[in-house]
């Protein structure tokens, strides 16, 4: 995991008051009209000037009106907001950013504190689509934030404990998990390789291998545009759900098989060859009872692929013969 590091990279509204003033207008005469036809006494010139009298209307500030939606608890309305965002950084980009920048300080000081996980994870969604609208203030707090985590991965991620299992956790790392999650949660690749690996092998108190494999998927399925950096994310993603699949195995986790199987069934029927293996691997050896039938099916059609042929081929063998087992058994 510790290898693989992304490179992170309205038009105002006015009243009418023109309008507005002929209507007022209108309905002081028509006033006047129904007194007189009623047989009431015609307002003296000076009543009916403080008749016509209104309050003056104030055109809202668009720029309070932006910032105001930009802090709005409904997220419709924040996104709505953002999209207006862009465009105003396209037509004035130093009004733009003057609106924008209080609400960025908020969102940034709320995502460093110490504040509720909600809230944190809220904020930094927030600063995540504001940069995403060209705000420059907002990219550079992601930016920040990216290189923060990945710096404190480079002590916590090569600890015995983070690698093995082994050891007492350290002190940076339950912060610098949440921060991942956070990160993860926006759709950063390599903070969600993190958190894979994290929810398989049971880091941080918690393991769900389901989770873990849902989101090895997603890496990959999201690392597929042929790009230098993807193919390296890709890569890594595999080695990952290998190693947690393997895993699996060697510890023949029944209850992990029988979650992980119908996440992974979709892809191998669709042919990867990786995954035909692994299924395959699962059905004979992590559950309980073995279901060696199946077994054979998946190690065949493992076999039409010239990268797995081999393996598959052995495998399938000494069906129901050998397993993997853990190193130190």
């Amino acid at each position: 995991q510790v290898e693989v590091q992304a490179q992170r990279t309205r038009a105002n509204r006015k009243p009418l008051l023109f309008g507005l003033a002929v209507a007022v207008a209108a309905a002081v005469a028509g006033s006047v009209l129904m007194l007189r036809d009623q047989g009431g006494t015609t307002p003296s010139p000076a009543a009916a000037g403080q008749a016509a009298a209104v309050p003056p209307v104030t055109a809202p500030d668009p720029g309070k009106r932006l910032a105001s939606l930009l802090r709005s608890d409904d997220e419709r309305e924040f996104q709505s907001a953002s999209g207006e965002l862009a465009a105003l950084l396209a037509g004035s980009r130093p009004a733009a950013v003057a609106i924008a920048g209080p609400v960025v300080a908020e969102y940034g000081k709320a995502l460093e504190s110490s504040d509720a996980r909600a809230a944190r994870s809220r904020a930094l969604h927030r600063l995540v689509w504001m940069a995403r609208a060209g705000e420059p203030a907002s990219e550079q707090r992601v930016a920040a934030f990216e290189k923060s985590y990945d710096e404190v991965k480079q002590s916590v991620a090569r600890t015995a404990w983070w690698s093995r299992g082994e050891g007492s956790r350290p002190d940076a790392a339950a912060r610098w998990m949440e921060n991942g999650e956070l990160l993860a949660e926006n759709g950063d690749r390599p903070a969600m390789l993190d958190l894979a690996f994290a929810l398989g092998h049971g880091r941080g108190g918690k393991q769900d291998r389901r989770a873990s494999v849902d989101t090895y998927l997603k890496v990959i399925e999201r690392s597929s545009d042929g790009g230098e950096n993807s193919a390296r994310i890709r890569q890594a993603a595999l080695r990952g759900l290998a190693s947690l699949l393997n895993t699996i195995v060697e510890q023949k986790d029944d209850e992990a098989a029988r979650k992980v199987l119908p996440a992974i069934r979709a892809r191998a029927d669709a042919g990867a060859a990786n995954l035909q293996y692994f299924s395959g691997l699962l059905s004979e050896c992590a559950l309980d009872p073995a279901d060696l039938a199946a077994a054979r099916q998946w190690y065949r059609k493992a076999m039409a692929d010239p990268e797995w042929r081999r393996i598959a081929r052995e495998k399938a063998r000494v069906l129901g013969r050998w397993c993997p087992r853990p190193a130190s058994s």
